[in-house]
């Protein structure tokens, strides 16, 4: 089982890779060549799994894989500095990093600081 770090995003851009495998939008290889990409993905995941500081540089390729076919494109690689920030300030208090503010990698918006300390989040 993979390290969630990328838990929605992942588990959505899974659903639309499926839709379109489908929907024959997503040509699927032959089984050798399904079995062999298993095999290679699964000593990969062990590997990261073994080594924590690699779990992003297992699943940011796998994501970026995902979303290259048909899904809506956002930047994973700012998602990785979101969670490399909220990383350092949980390190630095455990419950701090719900005392900061993090610009969204969807719509750019930055998240308010709430009056007692936690960020607001605000759509738009």
């Amino acid at each position: 089982m993979q390290n969630e770090v990328f838990l929605l995003n992942m588990f959505d851009a899974q659903a639309w890779y499926v839709r379109d495998v489908i929907m024959g939008r997503i040509d699927v290889p032959e089984p050798d060549a399904r079995l062999a990409d298993v095999k290679d993905r699964v000593a990969r995941e062990d590997f990261a799994r073994k080594n924590p500081p690699e779990t992003l540089s297992y699943l940011l390729p796998y994501l970026k894989e995902l979303i290259a076919e048909d899904y809506p494109n956002f930047d994973v690689d700012y998602i990785k500095e979101l969670f490399d920030q909220w990383q350092k300030h949980k390190v630095e208090k455990i419950t701090g990093f719900r005392d900061n503010c993090y610009k969204s990698a969807f719509t750019g918006c930055m998240s308010t600081l709430h009056r007692n300390g936690s960020p607001v989040r605000y759509s738009s």
